[in-house]
């Protein structure tokens, strides 16, 4: 019988995850909106989401407009512990990692003596991350170390492409870029600068958390444990295949696992007259090909997210090959197994995972 894999959060948890890049989303969602990119970053911003959530005490209603914990740091904790438990970083530089790479990992903060991070108002992210979704300044579609590796090039030679993004903000982070990148003498060291930069020195306190975990057997087990906890107006980050949320088809062959917050749930009459949910989705990918509210966020039919769950189960997580030793194993598991027992062992703990902070 398939099993699928619940947690819930109640101060300081980590469980390994990784993250594809997604495909665009066949929206073009406003550049306004709080979004990864092309980056593969989808579990650092559901993370953010989920912290935001947790502490937030008012108009937490639509508050996905928000960036509060820097996307820069939650991102340094994760590729900090790539380096540490994979034999090697996962591409390239550790500041590539940083700016593009889903990790094994979640909320890995503690583990990395990472008590507060800058608030994200204070560091480049935001504007970066808008630059990087803009088809004008970014045709290519290139990952946001790439665009940031080729701006450094034509600053320097004083080939940069002319700004098209108007805001005050954008356009003082794009002379900050420039200001950088001329002072740089090697692009690590630019993109080094470029993610440490900061205007202000406000910070975010993260809180310790505590995983409990749970086994729903079924769908109908996984779909109760969601309606009860988002009624009680609990935000759950789930991790899916992302290719699903975006097709709305009941088989994908090609599963891209990805990580959204659910926040609410609602019930309406479907077409049969039958009671049915739909549930309030925060997706820094965009991906559901419905209507977008005023906030970025999305109603998608639970039935979908269930699907999306169950699409992931088979789903073969990246990465999973490149673990060599100290893997971390599911509570209950034997001590003397093999490694491809391990490996496996691992890949089961990480599928449908459902996070809530209590």
């Amino acid at each position: 019988m398939m099993t699928f894999s619940v947690l819930f959060i109640s101060f300081l948890f980590q469980l390994p995850d990784v993250h594809a890049q997604l495909p665009p989303s066949t929206q073009m969602p406003s550049l306004n909106y709080r979004g990864q990119g092309h980056s593969s970053l989808c579990n650092a911003f559901a993370e953010e989401q989920l912290l935001k959530d947790f502490i937030c005490q008012k108009n937490c209603d639509s508050n996905a407009l928000k960036w509060e914990f820097s996307i820069f740091d939650l991102s340094k904790a994760h590729a900090l512990k790539s380096a540490l438990k994979l034999d090697t970083l996962i591409k390239g530089t550790k500041a590539e990692n940083i700016l593009d790479v889903g990790t094994p990992w979640s909320f890995p903060f503690s583990d990395m003596g990472v008590t507060s991070v800058r608030q994200s108002r204070c560091t480049l992210e935001r504007d970066i991350f808008k630059i990087n979704r803009s088809v004008k300044m970014n045709p290519e579609l290139l990952t946001v170390s790439k665009l940031l590796a080729r701006l450094y090039s034509e600053f320097r030679s004083k080939s940069a492409p002319k700004l098209t993004l108007k805001s005050k903000s954008v356009v003082r982070t794009w002379k900050t870029l420039e200001e950088l990148a001329l002072k740089s003498s090697n692009e690590d060291l630019f993109l080094n600068q470029v993610i440490n930069y900061s205007t202000c020195n406000d910070r975010m306190s993260i809180p310790e958390f505590k995983a409990h975990q749970i086994n729903p057997n079924d769908l109908n087990a996984m779909k109760a444990s969601l309606v009860l906890h988002l009624k009680r107006e609990k935000s759950i980050l789930v991790r899916l295949c992302g290719t699903t949320l975006q097709t709305e088809s009941n088989y994908e062959p090609d599963c891209n696992s990805h990580s959204i917050v659910l926040k609410s749930v609602n019930e309406v009459i479907g077409q049969n007259g039958s009671p049915q949910y739909e549930v309030l989705v925060i997706d820094s990918a965009f991906l559901s090909p419905r209507a977008l509210n005023g906030d970025g966020s999305v109603w998608v039919p639970l039935s979908v997210i269930l699907t999306a769950i169950k699409q992931s189960e088979w789903e073969l997580l990246y990465l999973i090959s490149t673990l060599k030793r100290n893997i971390e194993l599911p509570p209950n598991s034997p001590s003397a197994i093999t490694e491809n027992q391990k490996i496996l062992a691992l890949e089961a703990s990480v599928k449908n995972m459902l996070i809530w902070l209590e």
